[in-house]
């Protein structure tokens, strides 16, 4: 999913689902399942090869602290 495709869901939601808090699903290998609150985004910079996950810019949702 692109943000794109996230921000047009995100406008067929109602004025009540839009006041909630944003939330994440995970499931992990075991089966467990997981919801964890969004407390943040970012958008994550160039570390050079400390960190070559995520291109520069690109925009990530944190569920970490603040």
């Amino acid at each position: 999913m692109t943000y794109r495709e996230l921000l047009e869901q995100l406008s067929k939601l109602t004025s009540q689902q839009l006041n909630q808090s944003v939330t994440v699903y995970l499931k992990d290998s075991y089966g467990s399942d997981e919801y964890l609150p969004v407390n943040h985004m970012s958008v994550s910079v160039d570390y050079g090869s400390y960190d070559d996950v995520l291109d520069a810019d690109h925009i990530v949702l944190d569920t970490g602290g603040e």
